[in-house]
This record gives C-alpha cells, structure tokens and sequence, in this order.
C-alpha cells in the first residue's frame, strides 16, 4: 500500500485508510502505522469467503487496551467473523452464528514484538494461530459467511476498539489452510 489506499492484490477490496496514513518499515514489506485512530475500510466488499476463511498477516502493537481489532468483518448481532487482540495480549478469532458468537483463542501477545497471527475458520472449528502455534478451538459446524458487506482493518464496525501499532503483509483466503499453509 500507499498513501491512502490498502492495495488488494487479487480482487477488487482494497481499503480505504481513514485518519493519518503512515507507512514504515514492516516485519516483511511496507507496512501501515495504525495510531489508535487510523484504519482502513472497504465499504461494501465483494467475493469475501462465504463458508471458510483464513487471514493471516504480521502485527506489532504499540499498546494493550480493552480490544484491538486487527480484522472485523462484522454483520450485525446474527453474523460475522473478527481477529482481536484483548487487554491481557489474548489473540482472539470469533464466528458469530445466529447471535452466538464462537472464539477460539491464544495467549502470548505482548507489546514492542512482531507476530504473525492467523485465524480460520473451515466449516467445523474456529481456529487461532499465533507464531505457528494453535491456540484453543471452538467448534462450529456449517456456519455461513456473509460473502459482502464491510471490511475493516485495524477497527471494528462500530468504529471502535482501533489497533495502535503496524500491520504487515495481510492476506485473506476464501479458503481454511492448514498450519502449513499458514
């Protein structure tokens, strides 16, 4: 990415960053400075992964508070998927199903250091990887994933809890990998 614009490398959602848009030096490439203010945001996102899904990407954060959303793709209270970090450095992915929502988790997130988080979901478990490492599992069999509606990195859809730090080296599948294609 630059200036303004978090590039989507295959389709058509690259994100529009909102705030002041840094970009710095990251852990594998150019990566995108997120003050506790800055986010990106695609308004009305298409061909987003409608039965399982994997993102991976590089975090360092700057602080612990509350929540930090690294990746929110939120449809209200009947649906949605979201990678968080909380105020204990506990590396979240959640499903929300029905109004419920599904976590898996992983402790271990501290400040000043990169890590290269991940979560998954493939039709059966919730799934969380932090450095390689599987968190806890929550089962949640043949949930569906709205596959439009609006992406957000570094922020949730209620534009609140923001990620203060950097982001590098984002990719989103539409497909459940394996810790080796993690």
């Amino acid at each position: 990415g630059q200036g303004a614009t978090v590039e989507d490398r295959y389709g058509s959602n690259a994100l529009t960053v909102t705030g002041a848009p840094a970009w710095v030096q990251g852990k594998r490439s150019s990566a995108l400075e997120l003050d506790g203010a800055t986010y990106g945001k695609k308004t009305g996102a298409t061909g987003l992964p409608s039965t399982a899904v994997t993102f991976v990407g590089w975090r360092y954060l700057d602080t612990l508070a509350n929540y930090r959303t690294i990746i929110s793709h939120e449809k209200g209270s009947n649906g949605g998927w979201w990678l968080d970090v909380d105020a204990s450095g506990n590396l979240r992915f959640t499903v929300r199903s029905g109004g419920v929502d599904y976590t898996a988790t992983k402790a271990g997130i501290a400040v000043a250091t990169w890590y290269h988080v991940a979560g998954v979901y493939d039709g059966a478990n919730v799934k969380v990887y932090l450095a390689g490492v599987l968190g806890t599992d929550a089962p949640l069999v043949g949930a569906s994933l709205d596959s439009a509606g609006d992406l957000y990195v570094g922020v949730d859809d209620a534009l609140a809890n923001y990620l203060d730090g950097l982001q590098d080296d984002d990719w989103l599948f539409p497909v459940a990998l394996s810790l080796a294609g993690i």
